[in-house]
């Protein structure tokens, strides 16, 4: 019959090799002991460049690894953590030294084995760009529509209940934007009245 450490050790194997994000194991001391492929893509470290060597040192940004470093050995002291169990979004580094922004899940390795912790990490640099162009071009609407001094208009589709969440400094029904937006209101209220 194997011994505890053996199947926790083929446990971490298997799940560094079928899941979908990277995969990073580290013992008590933070020392990385699993590293699949897709942190080797995701990183630029090859297996045998991480494995053995302080997960600080690896991919930690210099500027956070003094709270990694406070956090594992609170960790060794309490039993308490503030990441394990949760999803988080903070930075890693390339091996290039390239900062990039990523998603980590931490959660307590099975007993037994040389990992004490298993991070499931994904890369998360295309959907910070998709928010920071979003809040872009939500900033270049209300710019343009304060410049324009005509307010806008939102149509609630569920409710058909009409608001001007920025009021307009000028506005009539023969504004073409009020036209329009009182237009939208008058035949909402024609479909309610149908109804």
């Amino acid at each position: 019959m194997p011994h505890r450490k053996e199947i926790s050790d083929r446990t971490i194997e298997a799940l560094t090799g079928s899941v979908l994000d990277a995969v990073v194991a580290v013992d008590a001391e933070g020392i990385i002991v699993a590293w699949n492929d897709l942190a080797i893509e995701m990183f630029g470290w090859e297996a045998d460049e991480a494995i053995g060597q302080p997960l600080g040192e690896r991919i930690v940004p210099p500027q956070h690894r003094e709270a990694h470093q406070q956090g594992m050995h609170r960790y060794a002291r309490t039993g308490v953590a503030s990441v394990i169990g949760r999803r988080i979004e903070i930075s890693a580094i390339h091996k290039s030294g390239r900062e990039f922004p990523i998603e980590l899940s931490i959660i307590p390795a099975p007993d037994g084995g040389r990992a004490a912790f298993v991070g499931f990490i994904r890369d998360i640099t295309e959907r910070w760009a998709w928010q920071t162009r979003l809040m872009l071009s939500e900033e270049s609407l209300r710019l343009a529509t304060e410049a324009a001094e005509v307010g806008t208009w939102d149509l609630d589709l569920q409710t058909e209940e009409l608001t001007c969440p920025i009021a307009p400094k000028r506005c009539s029904v023969s504004h073409p934007a009020c036209h329009v937006a009182w237009t939208i209101s008058t035949m909402a209220c024609i479909r309610r009245i149908a109804n």
